[in-house]
């Protein structure tokens, strides 16, 4: 198998998609569809939204479980758990792992 072909084998592979359990076939032919049809500026604001409500939901975890730290420390608490205790350590002086 040549170089070329291999790679464009990796790339399909990696590039297909599964449908997820719980999405008809029928549903998520749709919503490929409609996702096709969005602009690549559109994409990005989608992927811009969702992304700001995953950290919404996150922050608010934060907040349910440290009901007593400020924001300051909320958000600190929530880069440790996206970069890592010891980056934001490093960065920010804070130690998630403490209190």
């Amino acid at each position: 198998m040549s170089d070329s072909v291999a790679r464009s084998a990796l790339y399909n592979q990696a590039m297909s998609r599964v449908r997820p359990a719980d999405t008809s076939a029928e549903a998520d032919s749709v919503q490929l569809e409609l996702l096709r049809e969005m602009s690549p500026a559109e994409r990005a604001e989608r992927m811009t939204a969702l992304t700001l409500a995953v950290q919404q939901l996150a922050l608010a975890g934060m907040r349910r479980r440290h009901p007593l730290a400020s924001e300051d420390e909320l958000w600190l608490r929530l880069a440790a758990q996206r970069l890592g205790p010891e980056v934001v350590r490093k960065l920010y002086g804070f130690d998630s792992e403490q209190s």
